[in-house]
């Protein structure tokens, strides 16, 4: 007797970090191309929470918690890209990016934009004024 195995497609998405105001056309476009939406923000009532397929209440700079987020979310989607736009929560975006092994900034270039003075050490170190 061969046993086989269903095979399940798992469903495509883009996951978003921060749901306020200033999201909803990334949101929208996401959904308009068909994607699963997953939020990630702090605010448990943002303004974008209505779009989200999942919705994530963590703090969008608590890197540890959204990779590990993730991790069991790759379980049941196939998570296509991590963004955020209009938020300065881009450094946990490379870590998660990272951690999923999709495209994405270093973490340790994010980082440094992340902080100023480590930003203007690198410039200094480079020769820009």
């Amino acid at each position: 007797m061969v046993v086989t195995k269903k095979v399940t497609k798992k469903r495509e998405a883009v996951w978003l970090f921060a749901g306020g105001p200033m999201q909803e056309p990334m949101a929208k476009a996401i959904k308009a191309r068909g994607f699963a939406l997953i939020i990630t923000d702090f605010n448990k009532d943002c303004f974008c929470r209505s779009f989200a397929d999942v919705f994530l209440h963590l703090d969008t700079f608590n890197v540890k918690a959204n990779v590990e987020a993730g991790r069991k979310l790759g379980a049941r989607y196939d998570i296509k890209a991590v963004i955020t736009a209009g938020a300065d929560c881009h450094e946990t975006v490379a870590h998660v990016a990272q951690a999923l092994g999709l495209h994405g900034i270093d973490p340790r270039i994010s980082h440094a934009c992340r902080h100023k003075q480590i930003t203007r050490d690198i410039l200094t170190e480079a020769g820009v004024p």
